[in-house]
């Protein structure tokens, strides 16, 4: 009798288990649609500068460096030191990702709540932040063709609206909000978003890259 006790009592245990399990892969997966979404709409600013096929240009790459930490100041500072003392190569990456914690770091004096309280200085200003950045993340940077978007944007005016977008609450993706797992998904959303109004698979060869940020 007790044994078939014990039995019931672990079928419920499981059954409850599975149900959290379930519900818990629910919300995840419609906060993940829901923060494409949020991220997608900011594309609205882009209309007439950019076609819905190009929003990917603009979209992509921001959303990689809003995933990006703030600058520390314990970098920059000892960025500043490692230059006077003329440490270069693998040994300074080494050292500088050591001391912000992560695979990647960024040594300007910048980051989007600075560039966007400059908009009269915002394309300089941008580009030093990414001059910033180390070299793993220069290389993704580079792969989107960037350099040439952001001189678009600052043609059309709306480099300074779009890290203004990216600043705020909704588009907030730091490493201590959303895993490296939701990050890939909700970068695969976007992407999928992306090819929707392109009708390929561009993009898609960035995404195991992103998501390991």
């Amino acid at each position: 009798m007790k044994s078939t006790k014990r039995s019931l009592n672990n079928d419920s245990y499981c059954e409850e288990t599975t149900m959290s399990m379930n519900e818990l892969q629910k919300q995840t997966n419609a906060n993940i649609q829901a923060k494409a979404n949020l991220i997608w709409e900011i594309a609205t600013h882009l209309v007439g500068l950019f076609k819905p096929h190009e929003y990917g240009k603009v979209i992509l790459p921001m959303t990689v460096l809003k995933r990006l930490m703030p600058t520390k100041a314990a970098v920059v500072e000892m960025a500043k030191k490692l230059d006077t003392q003329h440490v270069e190569g693998a040994a300074r990456d080494g050292i500088l990702c050591r001391v912000s914690g992560f695979d990647f770091y960024n040594t300007s004096n910048y980051d989007f709540a600075k560039l966007i309280s400059d908009p009269d200085n915002v394309e300089t200003n941008f580009e030093a932040y990414l001059r910033g950045f180390s070299s793993n993340v220069k290389d993704i940077i580079e792969n989107f063709d960037f350099a040439n978007t952001v001189k678009l944007m600052v043609k059309g005016g709306v480099l300074f609206v779009t890290l203004q977008e990216f600043n705020s609450t909704k588009a907030d993706m730091s490493p201590e909000k959303i895993t490296s797992a939701d990050m890939g998904y909700i970068f695969e959303e976007l992407i999928r978003k992306f090819s929707e109004s392109y009708d390929e698979q561009a993009g898609a060869h960035f995404t195991s890259r992103i998501s390991s940020i």
